[in-house]
């Protein structure tokens, strides 16, 4: 968490260096909330495709600087909550293994932002919409921590160490993976519409503030697979079981209930190793421009005094 907080605060000195670098050559810079929704994609969803059964809200802040209208590079911060379960997929993957989870998701990111059309130079009447179509990508740092609901409890799956994490010891030596960690890296990819709503104009060709209302949309590879709590492991032996604090409660959670009951432990995994989970996360910001000093020096953008 430490480092997290330290790379925080050297991205944002190093905007801010890079604003008082460059402002007399329309560097701009923007700050405002998000609104949208994240739609879960994994080991418990239907498929790789978006769909309602897997929508939750979610909500952030951006801030972000812009270079004459061509390239932008932005920091967020975003919560959510991702759900995913057998029973939503199919009724029948349900009843035979009927795992589910939902966690809470903040996302830090860090996305650059490449305007594809550059149609707006030497735009004189400020007072008028501009739109502008922009390629999004990034990498992203998140937190999370799936959990379930037993007997009307809420469980941590983590903790609970549903492959064998949390086993001191086997029967035949068998060893199990080490806890997985609640923090991930991420790639993020995706699109973005933004409409500069105006401005307060002021003589010819000069303006006061603007502001842009952005309608987005990505997607987010997580270098994790436990998203769900659902890996690569093998189902844990069950006379393994017996070194857990919690047995009954890790046997429940850790089988599908069509093999909960049975004495052998099957030799195959509990989900797919070759995969990663992810999320698609869209919605629309209103970005305010703190910062409207300076001219234009030619190229792309409006004028700034």
């Amino acid at each position: 968490m430490k480092h997290l907080i330290g790379l925080l605060i050297a991205v944002l000195l190093g905007i801010t260096g890079l604003q008082a670098q460059f402002i007399g050559k329309e560097l701009q810079w923007y700050i405002g909330p998000q609104f949208g929704a994240m739609n879960y994609i994994g080991e418990l969803s239907k498929s790789s495709v978006p769909s309602p059964d897997y929508l939750n809200p979610a909500a952030g802040v951006q801030t972000y600087v812009q270079y004459r209208r061509l390239f932008g590079l932005q920091f967020s911060y975003m919560a959510g909550r991702l759900n995913g379960a057998d029973s939503l997929v199919s009724p029948e993957r349900g009843t035979n293994r009927g795992f589910d989870f939902i966690t809470v998701v903040h996302d830090f990111s860090l996305i650059g932002k490449l305007n594809l059309l550059f149609h707006n130079r030497h735009k004189k009447n400020y007072g008028q919409w501009i739109w502008a179509p922009k390629l999004l990508f990034g990498v992203g740092y998140f937190r999370y921590n799936p959990r379930t609901k037993l007997n009307g409890a809420w469980i941590e799956l983590q903790e609970m160490g549903t492959e064998g994490q949390h086993l001191t010891s086997s029967v035949d030596g068998t060893a199990y993976p080490e806890p997985y960690s609640l923090w991930a890296f991420n790639y993020k990819i995706g699109g973005e519409i933004s409409i500069d709503i105006g401005g307060k104009t002021r003589g010819r060709g000069r303006y006061r503030r603007r502001a842009t209302l952005d309608f987005f949309g990505y997607f987010t590879h997580a270098r994790t697979d436990y998203l769900d709590d659902i890996g690569g492991g093998n189902y844990i032996k069950k006379a393994d079981l017996a070194f857990s604090d919690r047995p009954e409660t890790l046997r429940v959670l850790a089988y599908p209930e069509n093999l909960q009951e049975d004495n052998a432990t099957p030799n195959i995994t509990r989900g797919n190793p070759d995969t990663m989970d992810g999320w698609f996360f869209y919605g629309v910001s209103l970005s305010y421009q703190i910062d409207a000093r300076g001219r234009r020096r030619g190229g792309f953008g409006p004028r700034r005094f």
